[in-house]
């Protein structure tokens, strides 16, 4: 017969106790008081950045389709090799900077020239047979309605500063996850009421029955959302956390030797190397360096569009041809796999089922925010109301029965 020591037994009690009866411990009142002035101060930031999240899931396929004559054009042959694309943009925009080029994802989708000219980018659309400019969009795109939803998601309209905040929310938001899961288990005996709504009962029980149920089902979504949130502000203090658990290599463009004097070799050339060193895949885009002693990076999908999870990136220096970088979605270590799902997930770019889906998700924090103001609010605030309107008549009646003495 095995014999259970004394501390053994002490933890199997509380154990037991906490599975069964939660309500029965001091810490759970304490963590249901951080939950609850935690979800009060986040509220607002919640209803904003779920809200706009929402509406920005597909930004994407918005911003395509505001470029949807420039996308493709008619005609049938060979491409032109991509350095006489880059010549023509030039041509055509002498003063601008090429940045970026977006290879064709099909035999009649042109290539996308990413360029910059005094501080402002703009995207230059280029016939993939002839080189000649289809169209070119400009700052317009960064100062439409869309542009503005962005910036209110991202940065809180405040700059640097909003991001900060909206990290700042995010982890707010990972904290209600954790003392809501806590808060929220009610004991093996009522646990099927906690996953549940009466919507016969008064509107008080529906309201506590939603933010409940909601919060349970949705709460690993809510996690990633919180997380990858405060990676998106605070990205190197993410990865040196993961790196605790599992190694994050750096994912910056590796640096090359200096070739006084030397002319790049020609893009395509460039391209078919990197090409070749990813097979399977297909050429997504190519950041092109304003630096000398930065690589050349090469973006290839093994995916459909924006299957962001399958990019390799190959880095290859432009004066000899030789890579000098690899990074291949298949060789990922666990950590790095983690903050690239965590990303990929953030935006549910997984066809339209998933998107739709996204956006639902994305109004639950405003949902769980506006419910949990409810509770505070019948709880807390109009219970302090009630006395405050009872005590002025109390002292009025005591004053009279003064008076009348």
């Amino acid at each position: 017969m095995v014999e259970i020591s004394g501390e053994g037994s002490s933890l199997m009690n509380v154990v037991r106790r906490i599975y069964e009866k939660p309500r029965s411990f001091a810490a759970r009142e304490w963590l249901f008081q951080i939950h609850l002035y935690a979800g009060l101060a986040a509220a607002v930031y919640a209803v904003v950045v779920g809200l706009t999240g929402s509406l920005l899931v597909f930004a994407p396929e918005i911003r395509d389709w505001q470029v949807k004559d420039l996308l493709t054009v008619a005609g049938s042959g060979p491409h032109i090799p991509a350095e006489k694309v880059v010549e023509s943009v030039i041509a055509a925009y002498p003063n601008a900077t090429v940045t970026g080029l977006g290879l064709p994802y099909s035999a009649q989708s042109t290539f996308r020239a990413s360029i910059q000219s005094d501080g402002k980018r703009g995207s230059v659309f280029v016939n993939p047979f002839t080189g000649a400019i289809v169209g070119k969009r400009g700052p317009e795109l960064n100062q439409d309605f869309l542009a503005w939803l962005d910036d209110l998601h991202i940065n809180l309209l405040s700059g640097p500063t909003g991001r900060i905040v909206n990290g700042a929310g995010g982890l707010a938001l990972l904290l209600l996850c954790l003392t809501g899961m806590v808060v929220w288990w009610p004991g093996q005996k009522y646990w099927m009421r906690a996953v549940s709504i009466r919507w016969s009962a008064s509107w008080k029980r529906v309201n506590y029955d939603l933010h409940s149920t909601v919060g349970f089902f949705t709460l690993l979504f809510t996690l990633m959302f919180s997380a990858s949130g405060a990676y998106f502000v605070w990205p190197k203090q993410t990865k040196a956390l993961v790196s605790i658990v599992s190694t994050v290599r750096p994912t910056e463009t590796a640096a090359i030797p200096l070739h006084p004097g030397a002319q790049p070799l020609p893009l395509s050339r460039l391209l078919d190397t990197a090409s070749r060193a990813v097979p399977g895949s297909w050429l997504e885009y190519v950041s092109i360096p304003n630096e000398p002693r930065r690589a050349l990076r090469v973006a290839l999908m093994s995916g459909g569009i924006r299957d962001y999870p399958s990019v390799s990136n190959v880095d290859v220096d432009p004066i000899t041809g030789e890579i000098v970088k690899l990074q291949l979605a298949t060789r990922r270590r666990a950590g790095e796999s983690f903050l690239v799902w965590l990303n990929a997930l953030h935006f549910g770019n997984f066809g339209l089922v998933m998107k739709c889906l996204w956006v639902l998700m994305g109004i639950v924090p405003a949902l769980l925010a506006i419910t949990g103001f409810l509770m505070w609010w019948n709880r807390v605030l109009a219970r302090k109301l009630a006395r405050m309107r009872r005590e002025p008549r109390l002292g009025h009646s005591t004053g009279q029965l003064h008076d009348a003495a």
